[in-house]
């Protein structure tokens, strides 16, 4: 792939564990360590510098746009799959690598001994969830 200083890793369930020998190793050889309070928790010993991602992504991006270092952005799952992955490689075109893990839907679906290609709404959002809950009859809507 490219030589990109910047790779998106997603994380699985399994966290830090289940990660592939060439993730795990960009994650201890990168300088700066980018992600959600969560997943940075993972790396209490980390030498480099950390980045919580809190708010919106636009401060981050200009950010990353600046950032020469070798860099480390940590997900949840595929940065792909509604995840951060996407965003970057738009914004940051040709400066980002994804290495992903499995993602939730697929992992849902493992989970339940279902096969990937079964019909389910994949929600991104509440709203959408609220849109599409209030389109279903009393009688047909989930219990949450």
């Amino acid at each position: 792939m490219m030589n990109a200083n910047m790779k998106v890793i997603g994380i699985g369930d399994d966290g830090p564990k289940g990660l592939g020998a060439e993730a795990a190793a960009w994650i201890r050889e990168c300088e700066l360590l980018v992600g959600g309070e969560r997943r940075l928790a993972f790396y209490p010993d980390f030498a480099g510098e950390k980045l919580v991602i809190k708010g919106g992504l636009a401060g981050l991006i200009e950010r990353l746009a600046a950032e020469t270092r070798r860099t480390a952005v940590l997900a949840s799952g595929d940065p792909l799959f509604y995840g951060i992955g996407a965003t970057l490689m738009r914004k940051l075109p040709g400066r980002v690598e994804i290495i992903p893990a499995v993602s939730s839907l697929q992992l849902a679906f493992a989970r339940a001994g279902k096969a990937g290609t079964t019909p389910a709404w994949s929600v991104s959002t509440a709203e959408a969830y609220r849109d599409w809950r209030s389109g279903l009859t009393a009688s047909a809507r989930p219990r949450c």
